[in-house]
């Protein structure tokens, strides 16, 4: 219930405000959005799944996303090596969103591939690799 309602503010607010942009002559290019998450952070997850995701269609017009999968994440070696909060499984999870989404150039396609991703990590599927790529066949 909570979940629905916090969905249903946060769609409300986002609709409202480009609404409002919307109307202002001035503004014609979409707002730049960068989401910094984790792979297999609960929080990056529901985020993704239950608000980002059920809200996509309507404000896709409005919003350009930068998805980063790297959250809490620190590199250390110049960039050779990562630790991430959730450990090494996050680490590659990370890697495998970042350079998938390197080659993915359209949004829509990029935000259904984010929203597979980490629901199926959620679900608990452990080898990384063929989630990346059933996902990303899933898109076609």
């Amino acid at each position: 219930m909570k979940v629905e309602v916090v969905r249903r503010m946060v769609k409300i607010i986002l609709i409202a405000f480009f609404t409002l942009l919307n109307g202002h002559s001035i503004c014609h290019a979409k707002i730049h959005v960068q989401v910094l998450y984790e792979s297999l952070c609960p929080d990056s997850i529901n985020f993704v799944m239950q608000q980002l995701y059920p809200i996509w269609n309507e404000v896709a017009p409005y919003v350009n996303i930068e998805f980063v999968p790297f959250g809490k994440s620190s590199s250390i070696n110049g960039g050779q090596h990562f630790i991430c909060q959730h450990g090494p499984k996050e680490c590659m999870g990370n890697k495998i969103q970042s350079c998938a989404l390197s080659l993915i150039p359209e949004q829509n396609a990029q935000v259904e591939y984010v929203n597979c991703f980490m629901s199926t990590f959620k679900k608990g599927i452990d080898n990384d690799n063929e989630l990346g790529q059933g996902c990303a066949e899933s898109l076609g």
